[in-house]
């Protein structure tokens, strides 16, 4: 069964344009991880030691702590404590990553929850501080809920109009799942958990502001796919050149005056989703779509 498991993730990791998989793959990795090393700490009796070892991996609150931590602004938010919220985070970053990764490419997607993530952990570690109240709370920071309202609203700034299949309740449109969770998301703010709303509150904004960019031709995760690109030159094995074409996803958006478009052919490839997926549609479909949502 290990050996399946490590096969089965060491192909994900191989394939390109994966990156929703790696990221939860990423994701309960850790979670598997940190359940198995809190068993055997609970069951030694030294299950205080595992919270001590865990506090290096959640953001704290408060910036003192913060400044002897720092990494963990990138570590909290792939990592969960509690099974159930890491399950719904991961299937909304399945459900609508995948759409992202359609339309803009694994890397935009991947550069999207980590930009949410940071950006919303700036918000939790800012507002903390300066809003009464929260102000002088010790309290940390986790999960990927921030990243994952990140590529929601994403998604629905790209296109709001995109319909979804939903079990029990047919063909809805991304504007109103995205509605939806924004409602639960309000009603955390009275809850509990009013630092992990700060978090996502941010997340979504950089969702939006992203999105709105990048419709202009203005790619803000530039600097994060450099990055990426920067450390898979520097960490992979030389071997010989092979040239190899692709067909590029990820190619900016760049606006192109002379074309438009008719909606009732618009909401015919909507349609089509709704009864088929996104998967049936030709790449001429898939291309008027693509420049639909730069024109709206």
């Amino acid at each position: 069964m290990i050996k399946e498991l490590g096969s089965f993730v060491s192909k994900n990791f191989q394939r390109r344009e994966n990156g929703v998989m790696k990221v939860i793959i990423i994701n309960t990795i850790v979670f598997m991880v940190l359940l198995l090393t809190k068993s055997i700490f609970v069951l030694s009796g030294y299950e205080l030691h595992y919270y001590a070892f865990q506090k290096y991996l959640l953001l704290p609150a408060l910036w003192e702590d913060f400044l002897y931590r720092p990494w963990t602004l990138i570590t909290y938010f792939f990592t969960h404590e509690r099974f159930f919220p890491m399950l719904f985070n991961l299937l909304m970053l399945h459900i609508f990553g995948s759409v992202i990764m359609d339309f803009l490419g694994s890397k935009k997607f991947v550069a999207l929850y980590i930009m949410g993530g940071i950006v919303g952990g700036i918000f939790f570690l800012v507002l903390h501080n300066l809003l009464p109240a929260f102000k002088g709370v010790d309290t940390q920071l986790i999960g990927s809920s921030a990243g994952m309202y990140a590529v929601i609203i994403g998604v629905t700034t790209f296109a709001p109009n995109l319909p979804f299949n939903l079990p029990f309740l047919g063909s809805i449109r991304i504007k109103y799942i995205a509605l939806f969770l924004l409602v639960l998301f309000i009603f955390e703010f009275s809850s509990a958990n009013p630092g992990g709303s700060v978090a996502q509150l941010g997340g979504a904004l950089l969702g939006y502001v992203y999105i709105s960019q990048l419709k202009k031709g203005i790619d803000l995760s530039k600097p994060f796919t450099n990055f990426f690109a920067f450390l898979k030159k520097l960490f992979r094995k030389k071997h010989a050149a092979t040239k190899v074409t692709y067909k590029n996803p990820t190619r900016p958006l760049q606006k192109d005056e002379n074309k438009g478009y008719n909606q009732e052919e618009i909401d015919a490839i909507l349609d089509k989703i709704a009864q088929y997926g996104y998967k049936s549609l030709t790449e001429a479909e898939k291309r008027k779509l693509f420049d639909a949502g730069k024109q709206g």
